[in-house]
This record gives C-alpha cells, sequence and structure tokens, in this order.
C-alpha cells in the first residue's frame, strides 16, 4: 500500500517570519510587563507586617529583596528597550540609513535580559514563598 504525502507547504517569506517575530516578541513584552508588576504586588502582600524586613525571622527576608529588586530591574530594561529601539529607528530614519542594520541586535539582547530578570525574579520569589511554607 503507498503511502499518501502530504503536500510540502512552501517555507514563510522573510517578511512573514519577521512579521510574526515582531508580534510575538511585542506580546511577550506586555505579558512580561503585567506578570512583573504582578510580582510586585504579590512581594507588597506577603511581606513582613512590620514592613522592616531586617526583622524578620530566619533571615528570609533578602529573598523578598532580592525578588523586588530583580523584577523593578526588569521593569527598567523593558524601559530602556522601547528607549533604545525608539531612538534607534528614528536615528536610522532620520539621519543614517546605514545605522538600521545596528538597531535590533541590541534590542534582542535586551528583551532576552528582560525575560532573564523576570524568570530569576519569579525563581526567588517561589523559592522565598516554599522556604516560608515549610519553615525551613
Amino acid at each position: 500500500m503507498a503511502k499518501i504525502k502530504k503536500p510540502i507547504r512552501p517555507p514563510h517569506s522573510p517578511e512573514e517570519i519577521d512579521a510574526r517575530r515582531k508580534d510575538a516578541s511585542s506580546q511577550a513584552s506586555a505579558v512580561a510587563r503585567q506578570l512583573a508588576f504582578a510580582g510586585l504586588g504579590v512581594i507588597w502582600l506577603i511581606k513582613p507586617s512590620s514592613g522592616n524586613f531586617e526583622n524578620e525571622s530566619f533571615n528570609k527576608a533578602p529573598l523578598l529583596l532580592q525578588s523586588l529588586e530583580t523584577l523593578i530591574s526588569a521593569l527598567a530594561v523593558d524601559f530602556l528597550q522601547y528607549v533604545w529601539l525608539a531612538f534607534g529607528w528614528w536615528l536610522a530614519s532620520a539621519c543614517y540609513p546605514k545605522f538600521s542594520k545596528y538597531v535590533g541586535f541590541p534590542g534582542t539582547c535586551l528583551f532576552f535580559i528582560k525575560m532573564s530578570f523576570l524568570i530569576i525574579g519569579f525563581g526567588i520569589l517561589g523559592y522565598y514563598i516554599w522556604v516560608t511554607k515549610h519553615n525551613i
């Protein structure tokens, strides 16, 4: 019995691939921003009731502060990414058209740094919650 071959879909055009990449990264940035703010809210809700991080039992409060710093860093890098891209594309369109090939790479690097800060921040926050729940 002969196998039925599925039609081969032609590869996507570079323009279509770039449009899909831009759409996915912009959606990921919006979700990352919302998650960072949600993490800041969780930290605010579970912070020591006295508000004094130095006097918390078992000295676990530095984990909350590290998570707070990391999530704020993710938001700062998010802002820096958009400032860089806005300035870079303005510079490329207004003054130096040859500069356009150098705009995307730093923006992509900032995107991955932002995502890394977000993952690390939530990892630290999750570890703090786990340690607190298990009284370790």
